[in-house]
């Protein structure tokens, strides 16, 4: 699709390399490379996968664009390090058909590198062995002139879901939810344990509390009995009772 017919593309981590060695190959190539991407539009029957480009926003509309990025040498007759063109269907910039190999030759020259950036979806169907039914594909075509007698042309792809909404819905028909469903039970187990252990430490301050109140009324009552029996044996002296309401300090001053 990017490089060779002939090229397994099984493995997107195998680098795959091609030597370039002269203007009217490398047309082809880019031209070849652009058809076929742009030609993704009106179908992909000869391809297995289920592909498609992916449009870019321009304004309100959406369009199908190959970027591409060169670098100049230092000293190349320009002030520029870099330059970004877009190649649409209906412009294939400096690889347009009528452009001679000279004018291409002119423009590589003044190149160390430059690359073209592919962007395709490939969707799949729900019931297969994959683990998301979309996958968003960056393509890059990098080709080197650092030899200044070749070009070196490696390919590089970058694999992506396509976005959260299709993550989520091929998570939730793949049953993924329940593990979801899991983590929320287990977290509610966790604030029902941290509520009980709460509620049980202020039973256990009440009852604490109600306990103290009952031993206070316990040696109020010992310290009127004491009391009393005590203005009995002395009762000769003229000493009354005292009133029952009479509090453990107020008893304590009076012995």
């Amino acid at each position: 699709l990017f490089m060779d017919e002939g090229m397994e593309m099984e493995d997107v981590d195998i680098q795959r390399v091609k030597y370039i060695y002269n203007i009217e190959e490398l047309k082809d190539l880019v031209r070849g490379s652009l058809d076929t991407y742009f030609g993704l539009q009106e179908g992909n029957e000869n391809f297995f996968e289920n592909l498609q480009v992916r449009k870019v926003k321009s304004g309100d509309e959406e369009a199908a664009k190959v970027v591409m990025d060169m670098f100049y040498l230092p000293g190349a007759g320009t002030n520029r390090t870099n330059l970004q063109f877009e190649f649409t269907e209906a412009d294939y910039g400096i690889f347009k058909e009528e452009a001679s190999l000279k004018d291409i030759k002119d423009v590589v020259a003044k190149l160390t590198h430059f690359r073209l950036l592919y962007q395709l979806t490939n969707t799949v169907p729900v019931n297969t062995a994959t683990n998301m039914e979309c996958y968003s594909w960056d393509v890059n075509q990098n080709f080197d002139f650092s030899n200044r007698n070749h070009l070196i042309l490696t390919l590089q792809m970058d694999k992506a879901y396509c976005d959260d909404s299709s993550v989520f819905g091929n998570f939730w028909g793949r049953y993924i939810w329940l593990h979801g469903l899991c983590i929320v039970f287990a977290f509610a187990s966790m604030f029902l344990h941290v509520k009980y252990i709460f509620d049980t430490i202020k039973s256990f301050n009440n009852m604490k509390d109600k306990y103290q109140k009952y031993r206070d009324n316990v040696r109020q009552k010992k310290y009127r009995d004491r009391l009393n029996k005590i203005l009995q044996k002395n009762k000769g002296s003229g000493a009354k009772d005292l009133p029952a309401r009479l509090s453990p300090k107020k008893i304590s001053s009076s012995e």
